[in-house]
């Protein structure tokens, strides 16, 4: 032992009073030796009789992580009990401490295992029973957890995991369920039931209407139940106990599964964390909270910050989580006290500020739901007008295109028509300059009067005659009926005496020459062809035929004249070609009949 009682410092004695009311008494030699292998640091010398193993104690170690700091509105309790401040002292650890604490743990442990063994079997009686534990037990379990290892606890890291098995433990002890998995018991069962969600498997616990009840426990630590308050802006319950303490079982069976206090909790919309200050979890929230006294319920909740120099609150500064109320010990923690204290002070004080924090997080959300309907209004609008815009542009450009191929077939249309119409323009005016020349070459003495009379009908009605020899071509015919196709505007005098063409040959040669050079049929090339009135025969153009040679032209003849269309030779007597200015051809057996009024050499003799 590092040293007695009596020789210790008012701070050290101080620090060694408040572990061992921490740890519900204990041996004063082990206390001071452990006090003392952690420089008298009360927070530190439970974490090593917490966790059973030393922490360091160099200078340079690493600090505890730093914890969530709450105000404390203790204006209605008395004074913080006990302190926490650590108290400077021996930085050494003395020699073979950690050896002398194994030892002395596991002298203990072999001496309280029989006393071990009758508790589980008494647990596990109880709990099948569903009885709750009489308080006489509950001494039986604080003198078999006594000891150097008395609040040592090999439990698991996760703080969801250590409540969830502390919460079991408690069921498993009152024989009550969580207020939410009574709910759904009671739903499974066909009685109706607070409509909570479970967050712990459902266990059968017989009639859920009889069975005790107790708080639904937030699963989690004490920073995230915190959170959890500040964030849903709701009262928070902090329940802590030590099952060492020999008010343990009455507080659980008394105000834990108080049906008034369970539902007080339950309708005003709390949020209940609790625990053993044997876990690490606990324990640290008691350190936060100054909790010295179990049982120990404590209240929180957002409220205004106070100003530091005034003492009161400050509407214009955020809220913050603040302790409303600590109640420590088996007398100020009784369900008519508590309830009491809970309706005529906390909750009016603390509803008021509560209500109005929502009003104001309802109306940002409307707000922000306001904005995000706005935003999306406004996209959809744009996303609109982008569309409208784009298929406008698509139509325009469409009809841009539509009209530029328009156009470029139009030119196209205009370029081959102009073409065509330069072509035709070219071919006429040749064509013209032939049925001249072939004037000229008809201007030669007619045959006598033995020769053969040959009397035309053009299709205007107008008629002309010419005796023609027997050796005379046919070419001559053609030529002489072609020639009064020549408008009046030119004159006979005029006509060119040579062809029109670079030809070698001359005459009617050139001519004969010319419809072969041209490769058009002859009829289009001469855009008529003759035949007799009647009976109708017609005599197509032949380049080497005489007139004596061709049969119906033997002793003079009539013939009508009929036009060639440009585009269809095949049909020579539909209508009169209009670049030659004459009108529809005219059949002759529609215009004469047997006496035509035509003279023929038989009647001239």
């Amino acid at each position: 032992m590092a040293g007695s009682i009596s020789s210790l410092t008012p701070s050290q004695v101080a620090a060694l009073g408040q572990l061992q009311d921490i740890t519900n008494g204990g041996d004063p030699g082990v206390a001071i030796d452990v006090l003392a292998s952690v420089d008298w640091d009360v927070q530190r010398a439970t974490e090593v009789i917490f966790d059973g193993h030393s922490q360091p104690t160099a200078r340079h170690t690493k600090p505890p992580a730093q914890m969530e700091t709450f105000e404390i509105d203790d204006s209605e309790q008395g004074p913080l009990l006990g302190s926490t401040g650590a108290v400077s002292g021996s930085n050494r650890k003395p020699p073979n401490q950690s050896n002398f604490l194994i030892s002395r743990r596991t002298i203990y442990t072999l001496l309280t295992f029989p006393f071990s063994v009758i508790s589980t079997i008494f647990r596990f009686i109880f709990g099948v029973l569903h009885i709750p534990l009489p308080r006489s037990f509950a001494t039986l379990n604080f003198l078999t957890a006594r000891g150097p290892s008395v609040t040592h606890r090999q439990l698991p890291e996760d703080p969801k995991s250590v409540a969830d098995r502390w919460v079991r433990a408690l069921e498993e002890e009152t024989g009550a369920v969580c207020s939410s998995r009574s709910g759904n018991e009671a739903a499974a069962t066909g009685v109706a039931g607070p409509p909570m969600a479970s967050t712990s498997t459902l266990r059968s616990r017989g009639d859920p209407t009889t069975s005790p009840v107790l708080p639904d426990f937030f699963l989690g630590s004490y920073e995230e139940a915190m959170r959890a308050c500040q964030r849903q802006l709701k009262v928070g319950c902090i329940i802590l106990m030590s099952d060492e303490h020999q008010d343990a079982a009455e507080f659980k069976r008394t105000t834990l599964t108080d049906p008034q206090f369970v539902n007080f909790l339950q309708n005003n919309d709390f949020i209940t964390w609790g625990g053993d200050i044997r876990d690490k979890e606990a324990w640290s929230t008691a350190h936060k909270l100054h909790a010295t006294t179990y049982p120990f319920v404590a209240f929180a909740a957002l409220q205004p910050q106070r100003s530091p120099a005034s003492g009161t609150s400050s509407s214009s500064s955020s809220p913050v989580m603040t302790i409303l109320s600590r109640h420590p010990g088996i007398e100020a923690t009784t369900t008519d006290k508590l309830l009491a204290h809970l309706t005529d002070a906390l909750i009016p004080r603390v509803k008021p500020f509560l209500d109005r924090l929502k009003a104001e997080e309802r109306r940002r959300e409307q707000e922000r739901f306001m904005r995000a309907e706005q935003d999306r209004a406004y996209r959809e609008a744009m996303n609109r007008d982008k569309e409208r815009i784009e298929r406008k542009i698509r139509e325009e450009q469409e009809e841009k295109r539509r009209v530029h191929e328009k156009k470029i077939a139009e030119e196209k249309r205009l370029k081959a028509e102009g073409e065509e119409r330069k072509r035709k323009e070219e071919w006429d005016r040749k064509r013209m300059e032939w049925r001249r020349y072939l004037r000229w070459l008809s201007k030669a003495d007619p045959a006598p009067s033995a020769g053969l009379r040959i009397g035309i009908r053009m299709p205007d009605g107008t008629r002309g005659i010419r005796i023609f020899g027997p050796r005379d071509s046919l070419t001559a015919l053609y030529g002489f009926v072609d020639s009064h196709f020549i408008p009046s505007e030119f004159l006979v005098g005029d006509d060119p005496t040579s062809p029109p063409s670079s030809l070698s040959s001359r005459g009617e040669a050139a001519v004969r020459e010319e419809i072969a050079r041209s490769s058009l049929p002859q009829e289009q090339w001469w855009r008529f062809q003759l035949a007799t009135s009647y009976p109708r025969k017609e005599i197509p153009w032949q380049p080497n035929a005489t007139l004596g040679g061709i049969s119906g032209l033997e002793s003079g003849v009539q013939l009508v004249v009929e036009i060639v269309r440009h585009d269809d030779s095949k049909k020579p007597r539909e209508s009169l070609d209009s670049r030659n200015g004459l009108p529809p051809s005219t059949n002759a057996s529609e215009v004469d009949d047997d006496s035509d009024d035509y003279d023929t050499e038989s009647d001239d003799e």
